[in-house]
């Protein structure tokens, strides 16, 4: 059986590619088709009607799909729904001032196909955005971020302290803002001090990674920053940090699934949700006081998580095994 599928999967981003890798080792007996063979409009080297009529059934997910200010012909492409579609932990991105007036028509259009056989959202916010504003035929599930799931890599130590704090900052593939500057500016004398050991992690691949050191070095950062070949690379080296300072979500979230202390570095409807949901490893006292004059007191809190990491991990390794079994089960029926 051939299972399409799609995402924001070929670009390089260090959260979409962790997707892809998930799907990938969950599931490994059937062929798997990136749905997109092209990173750029029209996204397809053949029509998306003969993409969908190669594969036996596509799941779309995960990640911010939805936005608001566009639709995207890869993800909601109505030629998907001649197949049967698992939807599996997308969010909604509303950072952006635009509504365009004909997205939610189309989503809705989109969802109200018979051919959607399940569908969650990776928060609370989004579930309630899709169910208000889409009404989809199935309910929507709430699950945890797909990459708390137990298919990357767990070499290392859970929650590593070093003799010398070691702190990664992450940076925004697009923005450079006057605050990460002058936060930077203070981890960088911290770590001329001695005090801790910073470094910036580019946490992308291929062309997406040469952007962003470009973008670094001119805003006189490229000196510090530090890239990787692939994903293993970039998790293996977060489990060794003793704290993630981050403007990407993943980073965030992998800090989170590990027990590593995090602060976001963007006040972003997921970043505020995975701060309610996703228990943080306790920030250490000397870092405290190294941070507390340049970030907000509550991004230094975890006192707001309500999940242990435990129940955090079986709620996504849940919605997987229930992606697997819905597979399973078209198997079952197209080729029995």
């Amino acid at each position: 059986m051939r299972i399409g599928l799609v995402g924001f999967f070929g670009w390089g981003n260090f959260g979409d590619e962790l997707f892809f890798n998930i799907w990938r080792e969950t599931l490994s007996q059937y062929e798997l088709v990136r749905m997109n063979d092209l990173i750029e409009k029209p996204y397809f080297t053949k029509s998306a009607v003969a993409k969908a009529s190669s594969v036996d059934a596509v799941i779309i997910g995960g990640g911010d799909l939805i936005r608001i200010e566009a639709i995207s012909p890869l993800y909601w492409n109505g030629a998907w729904t001649a197949k049967p579609i698992v939807v599996s932990g997308i969010g909604v991105a509303e950072e952006s001032k635009t509504n365009r007036p004909d997205v939610i028509p189309r989503l809705q259009k989109f969802f109200s196909s018979n051919n959607i056989l399940s569908l969650s959202a990776r928060d609370e916010r989004s579930a309630e955005w899709i169910s208000q504003n889409i009404r989809p035929k199935v309910p929507v599930r709430i699950v945890p971020d797909l990459v708390f799931a137990d298919t990357t890599p767990s070499n290392g130590i859970d929650g590593r302290v070093n003799a010398v704090p070691r702190v990664a900052f992450v940076l925004n593939k697009k923005q450079i803002t006057e605050s990460d500057l002058e936060i930077w500016g203070s981890l960088l004398a911290a770590h001329s001090e001695g005090r801790i050991v910073a470094s910036i992690l580019v946490l992308a691949t291929g062309d997406q990674r040469e952007r962003e050191i470009d973008n670094l070095k001119r805003h006189g950062l490229g000196e510090y920053a530090e890239s990787f070949d692939d994903t293993a690379q970039m998790l293996d080296h977060l489990r060794k940090m003793d704290l993630v300072m981050s403007a990407k979500f993943h980073a965030l979230v992998v800090a989170s699934k590990y027990g590593i202390p995090y602060v976001s570095l963007r006040d972003t409807s997921k970043s505020l949700g995975l701060m309610r949901y996703s228990p943080s490893g306790a920030i250490p006292p000397e870092l405290i006081d190294l941070l507390e004059p340049l970030v907000d007191r509550t991004s230094l809190s975890s006192s707001v998580q309500s999940l242990t990491r435990k129940h955090v991990r079986d709620l996504a390794n849940a919605e997987i095994s229930h992606v697997t079994g819905l597979m399973n089960a078209i198997r079952q029926l197209n080729f029995p």
